[in-house]
């Protein structure tokens, strides 16, 4: 297609970044989600062992959502 201008390298940079926010914040759930069958079922995981917080990954996830809307917006 002619007359149409390719996209810029920032919004390749965005996009990038969108969809690694996505599948960070789906992670984010499902450890959310299985919590007490993942300490009984893999005690030596970092967030078992209580080195990251269930409240610290919530608070990822949360900055993460509201990173994904502020990329999304800006399309």
């Amino acid at each position: 297609m002619q007359g149409i201008a390719p996209p810029k390298p920032l919004t390749y940079l965005l996009g990038y970044l969108w969809v690694a926010g996505v599948f960070y914040h789906l992670r984010v759930l499902d450890d959310l989600k299985d919590r007490e069958n993942d300490i009984k079922a893999y005690p030596n995981r970092i967030l078992s062992r209580g080195l990251v917080t269930y409240r610290q990954l919530l608070i990822t996830g949360v900055v993460v959502v509201a990173v994904e809307t502020l990329v999304a917006a800006r399309s």
